[in-house]
């Protein structure tokens, strides 16, 4: 280059000056001595220069026009992803100079779908679809891209470790939380009984309130709460009280037993039979379970079902004199008055049986011997 410009400068001093130049020398590439040479050959050798020139500069800096497609390596992520160029068509011998080429990020698009847009008014719309990933020679800077698509990448994965992170806590957290209610509740349960001791009976019964709030299996706190309505003479909320418990633990034979009683209390008998029965199950191991329902039928009239259920309280419990002469009057109402006989003899020689009672069985065995 610098042989064709001092050339083109000898020319122009040629020109301005008018006056015919002695021939140029000027050294050839094999280091030999040049010839004079003809003006002829001063036209061709400008014409060839300015030929390749022009040559050099359609094809070189045509080239650096034309939009190259990134160059995309994926570093991030494990899957490669293909880079897609929408071009104008390639009947055209070159794409003309872009123009301002802006990157349009949307705030809710995923950086895995960036569009790069050709804003020159003249050339038509260059679209590329650039995946997450590092870019070797970018032709515009998207490293704003790549730090923003690596921002919301951790972002997400802490989110989602957060969450996860959340779900796997859930259970212990909860468990955690039974068991510190669990702990309130008993508590509460020994502070009404301290309570109780001090003669601070108002605030137990509300110590005792808190701990069934707390814990509504906590039987002892319950049937500690029965005890002192009881006490109180507040049968209703006793009552009340009583079927609760036996609706979370049909079970409970003592906490039915003591809601036959009131019921009974209260005349109702039958009322009494359903809540004992409904424990049978569980109460039938007692015998003092057994007689109490067996006192009961025979109160109703259904003196064979009593019979039954005396007997199987007195194999459990035999020194009963009570139990012996509720089994001696249902034996006697069902037609069997020598077995009655046995039964109120029985009852003499047992003890619970106060001088009013003894007066009464003296007076069966009496009559049914006659």
């Amino acid at each position: 280059m610098s042989l064709i410009n001092q050339m083109l400068q000898d020319l122009e001093k040629r020109g301005q000056t008018g006056t015919e130049m002695p021939a140029p020398r000027y050294t050839q590439f094999s280091n030999q001595a040049a010839a004079p040479s003809h003006p002829w050959r001063w036209r061709l050798a400008v014409l060839l220069v300015l030929g390749v020139a022009l040559v050099w500069v359609y094809f070189f800096q045509g080239r650096s026009t034309t939009v190259q497609p990134a160059v995309v390596q994926t570093a991030a992520s494990s899957t490669n992803a293909a880079l897609v160029l929408v071009s104008a068509p390639t009947t055209e011998p070159a794409l003309p100079v872009l123009g301002d080429l802006s990157l349009k990020l949307s705030k809710d698009v995923d950086v895995r779908n960036v569009t790069l847009t050709e804003t020159s008014q003249s050339a038509p719309e260059v679209k590329v679809q650039v995946p997450v990933a590092m870019i070797e020679k970018p032709a515009v800077s998207v490293q704003s891209v790549q730090k923003e698509a690596l921002v919301r990448t951790d972002t997400t994965s802490t989110k989602a470790a957060a969450s996860a992170s959340t779900s796997q806590n859930a259970a212990p957290v909860a468990i955690v939380k039974e068991t510190s209610t669990t702990q309130r509740a008993e508590t509460e349960y020994r502070q009404a009984t301290s309570y109780t001791q001090q003669g601070r009976q108002s605030e137990a019964l509300s110590a005792l309130q808190q701990a069934l709030k707390l814990d509504p299996q906590h039987m002892p706190a319950r049937q500690a709460l029965i005890s002192m309505l009881i006490d109180m003479n507040r049968q209703e909320e006793a009552i009340r009280e009583l079927k609760h418990g036996l609706a979370l633990d049909p079970n409970q034979s003592n906490f039915a037993m003591i809601l036959a009683r009131l019921q009974v209390e209260r005349a109702n008998v039958n009322e009494a039979i359903i809540t004992l029965q409904a424990s049978l199950p569980t109460g039938q191991d007692r015998a003092d379970y057994l007689a109490f329902l067996a006192a009961l039928k025979q109160k109703t009239g259904a003196h064979k079902e009593a019979i039954q259920l005396y007997r199987q309280a007195l194999k459990k419990h035999q020194t009963n004199g009570v139990w012996w002469m509720g089994l001696g009057i249902s034996l006697q109402a069902d037609g069997a008055p020598q077995d009655a006989i046995e039964a109120f003899k029985q009852a003499k020689t047992q003890p619970g049986l106060s001088a009013e009672l003894q007066a009464f069985v003296d007076q069966k065995i009496a009559s049914l011997q006659k």
